[in-house]
């Protein structure tokens, strides 16, 4: 006589049993939901790379390749839309020499070597302009002792014959197209992201567009310490950062 407890436990195993059976009888493994939708997000995420359409950010709006003098591909830069009146700029480096560079956008969207600016000084990318000033608000954030000399009137590194109104206005820090430095780390690469609301579409590509310059030396954002330079910065150092030569150039094209 079988107890009737034990009769329940044995009818409870045999059900487990064929449970067990009837799910690896066809020869074929349970599914892993989890193992599904891993591999869902893999293709998702491989489809959005074929495309290249928008970024983490959202829709790419602009992108520049980089090249350097010498006309070799040194890297891109992209930008996207990041909310209302924001963008994203991405800068990736692929090849350059180490350290700190600066990085800025310019009013003109033609990258040319041995080339002349509006004052016909010639130089490397002279033609992409100067920085891309923008209209930027009154009250935009400028940190105290970065103001331009009240006293500065003309740039002595100009012709003669540039007459001061025909000079820039808009300076350091308040360029809409002044970025942060760049690191390039010992293997010739670097990366950058940054947000702004001073950039738009229409700010980069309008009539003359807009290029990207990469500079051989870091930007100092026209921030020059009273003690080295008790009249204030120069309008060198206010217009440039005395980020040094243009190593590198891409005009910006829309997506």
């Amino acid at each position: 006589m079988i107890h009737p407890s034990r009769g329940r436990t044995l009818l409870a195993g045999t059900a487990v049993l064929m449970l067990a059976l009837s799910a690896c009888g066809d020869g074929t493994e349970a599914e892993d939901p989890a193992q599904d939708t891993a591999e869902q997000n893999d293709t998702e995420d491989q489809g959005d790379q074929e495309t290249g359409e928008d970024s983490a950010a959202g829709p790419v709006i602009a992108e520049a390749e980089l090249a350097d003098q010498a006309g070799t591909p040194i890297g891109t830069v992209i930008v996207s839309e990041a909310g209302e009146g924001v963008v994203e700029l991405h800068a990736e480096i692929t090849d350059m020499e180490p350290g700190f560079r600066g990085i800025s956008i310019h009013e003109a969207g033609l990258c040319e070597i041995q080339s002349a600016d509006e004052y016909g000084q010639v130089g490397d990318f002279f033609s992409a302009g100067p920085h891309l000033a923008g209209e930027p608000e009154e009250e935009s954030g400028v940190a105290e002792g970065e103001e331009a000399p009240e006293g500065l009137e003309t740039d002595p590194e100009l012709p003669p014959d540039v007459e001061p109104e025909e000079q820039a206005e808009i300076f350091h820090p308040d360029h809409a197209g002044a970025l942060p430095n760049l690191l390039i780390t010992e293997e010739g690469t670097g990366n950058l992201t940054v947000m702004s609301d001073r950039l738009d579409e229409d700010l980069l590509l309008d009539g003359d567009g807009s290029a990207v310059i990469v500079h051989a030396q870091a930007d100092n954002a026209g921030n020059v310490p009273d003690r080295y330079a008790p009249e204030g910065p120069d309008y060198e150092t206010l217009t440039t950062g005395d980020a040094g030569g243009r190593a590198a150039c891409g005009v910006f094209e829309g997506a």
